[in-house]
């Protein structure tokens, strides 16, 4: 009874450890990233009380899922309770010095704020279970999970929003649902997925290389061509909603990707995170330091790992030039996922040089 006892303790000792350090990771990647954006009270086209209501910008205002469940969970409230929110200061740190509260809508802010977090904390959780399920090293899994959590707020340069997050989340649960072969619960995923952010649909293709390890070909694609369907008819009753918003489906902003290719000066360009100055935009050492990591991992990464680079780069990397702002990282998105494989996988090839 003893050894079961200790067995069962130190089971759930683990347990609680990794829990807590994903925790305190996830705080702290979050808080580097709040304390340089907030919730984009700055921004014109989509600041948080712009997409409370509804009146921000399309494509911003698409993105509805995260400020409609905050706006839903903060109506339920008790009147009393609702009013104890709006009068009482100090809620939030003071070190949020982005933070402006909107009059009348201190309880939607704060539900959006519980919820970006436990949508991060979530997908934090998520992005460590297919890291794990590649490398079938828990520590491994668990250290290159934290490492793009601290670097997460360097990626969100020249700006950053509340559904980047949720997109990592719904990401990382797509990959392992599509790998697990449990078809059904991700279509059930999709309409939440595509409700965050209507570029989902696009990552979908990507998900071939996880699926073809319980589907053949045919059934494999028919999965990703239902999916796309199901994102298509989730994403424009949306629109139409917000047809009569200003902006547009798209911005086109090849031409300035093509006048920024050469500039100099993304290529040094700085910033503050975490109180310190690292790079911004395009900045030289990201791109070293990438180029080092595909160095020393590419040829150890597994095939499906591989294959499912080749598609995301495919499809992103045109979306990418074609609409994405000149310089904002955030907007490569569909590569989170491989770059955390990246970086286990180079974590790992050091450790069995070490050993040698």
């Amino acid at each position: 009874m003893q050894i079961i006892s200790n067995a069962k303790f130190k089971k759930w000792f683990g347990r609680f450890m990794f829990l807590f350090l994903i925790y305190v990771v996830a705080a702290a990647s979050f808080s580097g990233f709040f304390q340089k954006y907030a919730f984009n009270e700055r921004n014109k086209h989509a600041n948080f009380e712009l997409m409370l209501e509804g009146s921000a910008y399309r494509p911003f205002v698409h993105r509805r899922l995260m400020i409609d469940t905050a706006k839903m969970l903060a109506d339920i409230l008790p009147p009393t309770y609702r009013e104890k929110i709006e009068n009482k200061e100090g809620w939030l740190p003071d070190i949020y010095t982005k933070v402006k509260l909107p009059q009348g809508h201190h309880a939607d802010y704060y539900a959006l704020y519980i919820i970006t977090f436990s949508f991060w904390l979530v997908g934090l959780i998520a992005l460590y279970a297919i890291i794990a399920k590649s490398t079938h090293n828990t520590l491994l899994s668990l250290t290159s999970t934290m490492i793009f959590a601290v670097i997460f707020p360097l990626l969100q340069t020249n700006g950053g929003l509340f559904y980047d997050f949720g997109e990592i989340l719904f990401m990382s649960v797509a990959i392992y649902l599509a790998w697990d072969g449990r078809c059904w619960l991700l279509l059930l995923l999709i309409p939440f997925a595509e409700y965050n952010k209507e570029s989902f649909l696009w990552f979908l293709p990507a998900l071939y290389p996880f699926l073809r390890t319980t589907l053949n070909q045919r059934k494999a694609l028919s999965m990703i061509l239902l999916g796309v369907i199901i994102a298509g008819l989730t994403y424009l009753p949306v629109r139409a909603m917000y047809s009569a918003n200003p902006g547009g489906i798209v911005v086109f902003q090849l031409w300035d990707h093509l006048s920024r290719l050469f500039y100099y000066g993304d290529f040094k360009m700085m910033e503050y995170n975490y109180g310190i100055k690292t790079g911004a935009h395009m900045f030289i050492g990201y791109i070293v330091a990438i180029a080092w990591l595909f160095k020393n991992a590419w040829k150890h990464i597994p095939a499906l790992w591989r294959q499912h680079f080749w598609i995301v780069a495919t499809i992103q990397i045109p979306l990418y030039m074609l609409f994405c702002y000149p310089g904002e990282l955030r907007n490569l998105s569909f590569f989170w996922p491989f770059g955390v494989i990246l970086i286990a996988t180079y974590l790992q090839q050091k450790t069995l040089q070490q050993v040698k």
